[in-house]
């Protein structure tokens, strides 16, 4: 796993790294290391991460999404 948590697809010539937004919420679990993360990156606030909710990010129209197992 890559610590900064991300690699460009083909490194030294894709070069979009720098224009893509990089965030993260309460990453858990093998390889969650937020302070080793890329200066770039950003951990949400639980106020960002509600932003970016399945049904606020396509508006509501969820509904062809299978619910998670629990």
């Amino acid at each position: 796993m890559a610590p900064a948590g991300w690699r460009e697809w083909y490194p030294d010539r894709s070069k979009t790294l720098d224009t893509a937004y990089y965030a993260e919420y309460r990453s858990r679990g093998p390889g969650a290391s937020p302070a080793t993360r890329d200066p770039l990156s950003r951990q949400l606030s639980d106020a960002e991460a509600a932003q970016w909710t399945l049904f606020n990010f396509f508006k509501g129209d969820i509904g062809w999404i299978d619910p998670p197992a629990d």
